[in-house]
């Protein structure tokens, strides 16, 4: 089976890989926007000013969030498991996984590709990763035994 993640969609399944007898499961494991490290995005003062405000109105957000208790039990194993090929597709004009170098991870089994290093001309943010076209091949590529694509597809539908 392969998994198709986006943003915190990329967390949940590695929490069934690590725990819940996922791991023998998964053969590729592609990422859009993930933050494996937690986001940023509300500042590195404001986690514990808003942390009540934030649990309350988005219990998962705080999950997000650097050194969270979520993230810390993820990180507390290996988290790229080492049977699964995993594809982390970010983009550097996120605004949501702040930094988007967050989704960037390093371990044998894991690729990191930067749309915009693929496509210099998309501006495609967190949520466009997921209407992007040279996107999709990216996903699509590392659905398909990991073949390549180039700058030449930039902005080409399939």
């Amino acid at each position: 089976m392969d998994v198709v993640g986006h943003s915190q969609g990329t967390l949940v399944p590695s929490q069934w890989v690590q725990f819940q007898g996922g791991a023998d499961k998964v053969d590729d494991y592609v990422s859009l926007a993930p933050m494996w490290h937690g986001t940023d995005v509300f500042g590195s003062e404001t986690p514990d000013a808003v942390r009540p405000a934030l649990e309350a109105a988005c219990p998962a957000c705080a999950d997000m969030l650097p050194g969270s208790p979520f993230l810390e039990q993820l990180w507390s194993t290996v988290i790229f498991e080492p049977s699964i090929d995993y594809t982390n597709i970010l983009t550097s004009h996120d605004q949501t996984v702040v930094p988007y170098t967050s989704g960037y991870a390093e371990a044998p089994n894991v690729t990191n590709v930067v749309l915009q290093d693929v496509c210099p001309s998309s501006t495609a943010g967190h949520l466009g990763l997921l209407a992007d076209p040279t996107a999709a091949e990216l996903v699509l590529s590392a659905l398909d035994d990991h073949s390549s694509i180039d700058a030449a597809s930039c902005g080409q539908e399939r």
